[in-house]
């Protein structure tokens, strides 16, 4: 092979195409040290050894994107509330509560379970709708 165009991989020691290497600009030669091959075999094994670390970091990212709110304060909300939803105080399953926000400005209102959130969504967050509801469930006509 023609040397300029290729790279022998640090984990297999294999000569390959510089194709099979990723571009890295802090490197010598501007590819990683690592084929894909050996990076894709080495990452596997990595995401199934730290499952809940890398989960809990998705996660924190995600609260941070989408709601301006770190993991820590996410877990002060919950504990404020009592450690469930903020409407019916049920408890989080195997899956976090949904972070309620306003919709308009942004501003967090509060963590909610599945059922709550999906009810306040179909209600477009507007208290005639809910109120309305309320009326409904209350009437004795039924």
């Amino acid at each position: 092979m023609n040397r300029s165009l290729t790279k022998v991989c640090t984990k297999c020691n294999t000569e390959k195409s510089l194709s099979k290497f990723q571009i890295k600009a802090g490197y010598k030669d501007g590819h990683a040290s690592w084929c894909n091959d050996c990076l894709k075999v080495w990452r596997k094994g990595y995401e199934v050894k730290n499952k809940d670390k890398l989960r809990a970091a998705d996660s924190s990212r995600k609260l941070m994107k989408n709601y301006g709110i770190t993991l820590d304060e996410y877990n002060k909300l919950l504990e404020k509330q009592g450690g469930g939803c903020a409407v019916c105080g049920k408890s989080p399953d195997s899956r976090r509560l949904h972070v309620d926000h306003d919709h308009k400005t942004g501003a967090v209102r509060g963590l909610l379970c599945s059922g709550c959130n999906t009810a306040l969504g179909h209600a477009a967050d507007d208290v005639s709708i809910l109120q309305r509801l309320i009326g409904y469930l209350t009437r004795g006509d039924a």
